[in-house]
């Protein structure tokens, strides 16, 4: 249903849900962009000849991308992946909120704090690449090719929190090191981003206390000049 699809992109719903209906309701989502996909392959005969084969050509990459993300969602059957996943949606949902009550006051609206369907896509595409990294997936480079203000930040974030929380989780030991490296060409960009990156990495604190994850501090640094 409508409402259904609204409440998978709440970050506090991604956060609570069990595996076994996160899984269910993803492959459901993703099933009406295989129908989409598949809807796409049968307009081909329609085009012009000198057209057909570029055409074929999007339709298997949205294919190859629909594939990945499958693996992704079946990854989540491992605990620890989806453990993983739902800290990194709290730790969003954590950030998000933040962030609003600065700008807006306290007077939030949990259902308003939720992924676009395109962040999420990107995750989860995401997810199989940490999930079992010496596969495929980890051998290619994903851009995420989206307008300025469209939500990008975000997206990469959710990702960043979910491999501090899957290295810590698999390696008690050695999985608290350094985790994530962001490089910004231009410094404004650079202090714009860190105070959203910082917001992020202060709630993964904030619930690695909350769930006793092992390692140290979950922390942050910046360097800017040559």
């Amino acid at each position: 249903s409508q409402d259904g699809r609204k409440k998978l992109f709440s970050m506090k719903y991604l956060a609570n849900a069990s595996k076994s209906t996160l899984i269910s309701e993803f492959k459901e989502w993703l099933s009406e962009y295989k129908d989409w996909i598949h809807s796409c392959t049968d307009k081909v005969v329609l085009l012009d000849e000198e057209y057909r084969e570029a055409a074929r050509q999007n339709i298997g990459k949205c294919q190859k991308t629909f594939d990945t993300i499958i693996r992704s969602i079946d990854s989540l059957e491992d605990e620890v992946v989806y453990k993983a996943f739902k800290y990194a949606n709290e730790a969003m949902y954590l950030q998000r909120r933040q962030v609003l009550i600065k700008k807006q006051g306290i007077n939030i609206n949990d259902d308003s704090i939720k992924w676009y369907p395109f962040q999420l896509a990107f995750f989860l595409q995401e997810v199989i690449s940490f999930a079992h990294p010496n596969g495929n997936e980890r051998k290619l480079v994903d851009l995420l090719w989206f307008p300025t203000g469209g939500g990008k930040t975000e997206a990469y974030l959710g990702i960043a929190a979910f491999v501090i929380f899957l290295r810590r989780l698999r390696s008690p030991k050695y999985g608290s090191g350094g985790s994530i490296i962001m490089r910004y060409t231009l410094r404004l960009l650079t202090f714009q981003q860190f105070e959203r990156a910082t917001a992020m990495i202060c709630a993964c604190e904030k619930l690695r206390v909350k769930y006793r994850l092992p390692g140290g501090d979950i922390s942050i640094g910046l360097w800017v000049g040559k």
